[in-house]
């Protein structure tokens, strides 16, 4: 391999940690050889510090990446979230206060929290919300998005003040059809 290729290989690297462990050994091997006036020694110190250099910077590179995803994702969700009308917002506060991502049509009905009908078929049409199947696959949900959920905690402090479930009256236990809207 001549020096031309090399040269050229080694700029057009796009492996960051490869090209901070590439100019960290020469470094290293250049002090080296400076110190000890023996390309020998400074041959072994680079050859040493490459994989050493290679994996600490692709560590702290990828934890960079994935930090700032997180970051990324925050505020995309803060500025979706942001576009919400206050009914809508409405809505997606019931389901943080109700303390889940998913809402039967009795707790709806139950609740004395705001729930706008047309703020909720609005959600429905920006896909924010969905019509759903509780887990008995008998009663009506309604479903938030997870990340919409997620967003809506932070910027509404969790679900500390979650409206407790009314207790049922041994009349009603084990009847279906108390979550039904009619």
């Amino acid at each position: 391999m001549n020096r031309d290729k090399l040269i050229a290989t080694i700029y057009a690297e796009r492996d960051f940690g490869r090209s901070i462990a590439t100019t960290v050994a020469g470094v290293v091997g250049l002090t080296t050889y400076l110190f000890s006036s023996d390309w020998i020694i400074a041959l072994f110190a680079a050859v040493i510090a490459f994989p050493v250099c290679r994996v600490t910077a692709s560590a702290l590179h990828s934890r960079w990446k994935q930090n700032h995803a997180q970051i990324v994702k925050k505020i995309e969700a803060a500025q979706a979230f942001s576009r919400f009308s206050p009914q809508e917002r409405q809505v997606i506060e019931f389901f943080v206060r109700s303390g889940g991502a998913c809402v039967s049509w009795g707790a709806v009905n139950r609740s004395d929290l705001p729930f706008p009908r047309a703020a909720v078929n609005s959600l429905i049409e920006r896909g924010v919300v969905r019509l759903s199947v509780m887990e008995d696959l008998m009663t009506e949900a309604f479903a938030l998005d997870i990340d919409t959920f997620d967003t809506a905690q932070e910027a509404l402090g969790g679900n500390r003040e979650a409206e407790p479930e009314p207790a049922r009256d041994s009349k009603k236990a084990g009847r279906l059809d108390d979550d039904l809207p009619f």
